[in-house]
């Protein structure tokens, strides 16, 4: 018998220690820091801070232990019953019915209810205005009387200079309403309490191309963030997010401390840093959740210095920072002076994506990546004048067509005429390296380089172009040497 009752105590333990955990729950992506949970509470200096900005709730009662004890025996001693002898005409008062409250339970009712005193609470240090809700709807109240406090009303103290109490760490980031929220808990217990909300930041899920994360929203008591209760009617909550899906977006919360409430956030493209919104009825001053973005980090490489006027031409390479981008995946370039062969890049098959950058006057560009999963320090890329590509051009075209007139007119004396050609060669031989560097498609019977770099390059383009040029004008005019 013994061992039936110890074998239905354990399994009963095992299935009450099991059926609280959502099966989500324990699911960790390994390729993402670990979610966030519901049973995550707050940490030690969240709680700390928020215990230094609550109300002496003692000082703003008017109701305490003594007093309700006293009550208590003061109606208690009216039940005595009195020792005399009635006379015989007295008539007998009626017993009281069965279902009548006895005094000492009306009495030590009233006493439970606590009483606010208006006047005393509006001079407490932090305190702006102060408002009575109940089922969510606000009402009126005027002077400073004392008010009774009854339970599932709720009054919210707000100071509007105050901001909200926030705590970032490793974890995330922990933020607390500035505003005091005073309430009877089911159990009639007074509680001061703070909509609270943590969050880590959103991660990129391949699998649905969206990033993803989790929103936790609670109530704690400020003076007892320990403990757990309930509130007799919920407080209710609603998430506001431009683009996003959230699951839920309404909220009922009625437990104090213990398990949060968990949201689960999902956006495309969303701004960064990545807001919500939370409205309650009761608390204007609930503070937005600023959730961060977790992207996946990228390296740019580019040079630091090209030739300016479309002359400098380099090849960008993105490519993962911590490990191989996804083949097919695509990254967005962004370059505000300056020309790039492509902006959107596939990633090839060795993780990395390509393109061609080329510059369009003198100054600077900056090259960043943009929207998508990824993100990047952006890199500075100067555009400097071309003095050696010059130099190099010039020298080379005035050496071709140097070499051209000096063969046509071999032992002759030098005219007029060969000078002009000598002139026109020189700019055709410019002209045309200017017109290759710059990206323009020429004939494929004209000897250009595959690769345009270095010095020497448009030296030796400048001189074949002169050379070609002075010999097309001779062929053209008809042209002879005289000896």
């Amino acid at each position: 018998m013994k061992s039936s009752l110890r074998s239905a105590v354990c399994l009963l333990l095992v299935l009450s220690g099991t059926s609280d955990a959502p099966a989500q729950e324990s699911v960790v992506r390994s390729d993402a820091p670990r979610e966030l949970r519901a049973q995550d509470g707050l940490s030690s200096s969240m709680v700390q801070r928020m215990r230094g900005s609550t109300l002496p709730l003692e000082e703003v009662t008017r109701v305490r232990d003594s007093e309700l004890r006293e009550a208590i025996d003061r109606a208690a001693s009216e039940r005595e019953p009195v020792t005399r002898v009635p006379a015989a005409t007295e008539v007998q008062p009626a017993p009281a019915p069965a279902s009548a409250e006895p005094p000492a339970a009306a009495a030590a009712a009233t006493a439970t209810t606590p009483m606010l005193d208006l006047a005393v609470l509006r001079q407490q240090a932090g305190v702006g205005t102060v408002e009575l809700y109940q089922t969510g709807r606000k009402l009126d109240i005027e002077g400073t009387a004392a008010i009774p406090l009854e339970q599932g009303q709720i009054v919210a103290v707000r100071d509007p200079s105050a901001q909200p109490v926030t705590v970032k760490d490793s974890n995330g980031t922990q933020s607390a309403s500035p505003t005091r929220l005073i309430a009877l808990d089911a159990l009639g217990k007074l509680r001061q309490l703070a909509l609270v909300h943590r969050v880590q930041g959103l991660t990129w899920n391949r699998d649905i191309s969206r990033f993803t994360g989790v929103l936790l929203v609670g109530l704690i008591d400020r003076e007892r963030p320990g403990e757990q209760a309930r509130l007799p009617e919920a407080i209710a909550v609603q998430l506001l997010a431009a683009g996003a899906l959230l699951n839920p977006q309404e909220l009922a919360i009625d437990r104090i401390g213990g398990r949060l409430e968990r949201i689960d956030v999902s956006i495309a493209d969303p701004d960064d840093p990545f807001t919500v919104q939370l409205v309650s009825p009761v608390d204007q001053d609930v503070p937005q959740a600023i959730v961060p973005l977790h992207r996946i980090p990228l390296v740019i490489m580019a040079p630091a210095q090209i030739d300016a006027f479309g002359i400098g031409v380099s090849d960008i390479t993105v490519r993962g920072r911590s490990g191989r981008l996804h083949p097919g995946d695509v990254v967005t370039l962004d370059l505000d002076n300056g020309a790039l062969d492509a902006t959107s890049l596939t990633v090839g098959p060795t993780g990395v994506a390509t393109t061609r950058l080329r510059s369009t006057g003198l100054g600077q560009g900056e090259l960043k990546v943009v929207g998508g999963p990824y993100a990047a320090a952006p890199v500075e890329v100067r555009y400097a004048t071309p003095l050696l590509f010059l130099m190099a051009t010039i020298i080379g075209a005035m050496l071709g067509a140097t070499i051209f007139v000096y063969a046509r007119n071999r032992g002759g004396k030098l005219r007029p005429r060969l000078l002009f050609d000598w002139l026109i060669a020189i700019i055709v031989g410019v002209g045309i390296t200017a017109m290759v560097y710059a990206g323009m498609k020429l004939p494929d019977w004209l000897p250009t380089p595959r690769n345009l770099v270095g010095t020497l390059v448009p030296f030796a383009m400048a001189f074949v172009a002169a050379a070609m040029g002075a010999a097309l004008i001779t062929f053209l005019t008809g042209f002879k040497a005289r000896t």
